[in-house]
């Protein structure tokens, strides 16, 4: 149930593993003078991390992880600067001795390069889960572009129907075309009238008032009634 905890100039005392990971951590950084906020984690003699700092799960019982009367040495995490793109980079695990041992500090910086390259590793995976969803954000606005080139298409074939009809109907009339209004007037008037979207912009009715124009059947039936 209890466990030895070694630090400084060979100091040490006894923890009750009776507890939660997290209060454990807790009382060990007031023990060592830390603040609260620091990340700090247990090795054993050999040097082999308990990755306490990592667990998901504080709340378990920390006698789950530590064996009785065994000793345990306490270490620092170091990061990188705040505020940065490596503030959250492994930089050296310290352990919080006057003279740690040759031995035990080249296997906590084995350690400490292993959590480097596995953090780097995590974030390219997801850097690369990000892009796929990048360019199919981008790729929307060419899909609206295509949408609008199909409308004015269509309304490119729609003024192109109303042209023929303009036509055939200039043909048909050409007898009488010095009588009637202008070509480009009468092209307006039939795409007001034919046009679904522009009701509202139809052209009143002709005024019953005013000169009338008199077309060439008119002036024939009169010649034949003088005769």
């Amino acid at each position: 149930m209890f466990i030895i905890i070694k630090h400084g100039d060979n100091q040490q005392f006894l923890v009750n593993t009776n507890c939660s990971v997290l209060l454990l951590m807790h009382y060990i950084c007031s023990k060592v003078d830390l603040h609260k906020q620091d990340i700090i984690d247990l090795c054993d003699e050999s040097g082999t991390m308990k990755m306490f700092f990592m667990m998901k799960t504080p709340g378990e019982y920390a006698s789950k992880f530590l064996t009785t009367l065994n000793t345990y040495y306490v270490c620092k995490m170091e990061h990188g600067v705040p505020e940065t793109r490596i503030e959250n980079s492994y930089i050296a695990i310290v352990p919080l001795l006057k003279n740690p041992e040759p031995e035990l500090v080249d296997v906590l910086c084995t350690q400490c390069e292993i959590l480097e390259r596995n953090r780097v590793k995590m974030l390219k995976i997801l850097e690369a889960k990000r892009v796929p969803a990048i360019q199919s954000t981008v790729n929307l606005p060419v899909r609206v572009l295509k949408c609008g080139w199909s409308s004015s298409h269509q309304q490119t074939e729609y003024s192109s129907l109303l042209l023929k009809e303009l036509n055939f109907l200039s043909e048909s009339m050409s007898p009488f075309v010095h009588y009637l209004p202008s070509r480009a007037s009468l092209f307006i008037y039939l795409f007001c009238l034919s046009s679904p979207n522009l009701e509202e912009h139809k052209p009143p009715p002709p005024s019953q008032k005013g000169l009338h124009y008199k077309t060439r059947v008119v002036f024939q039936g009169q010649r034949n009634r003088h005769r």
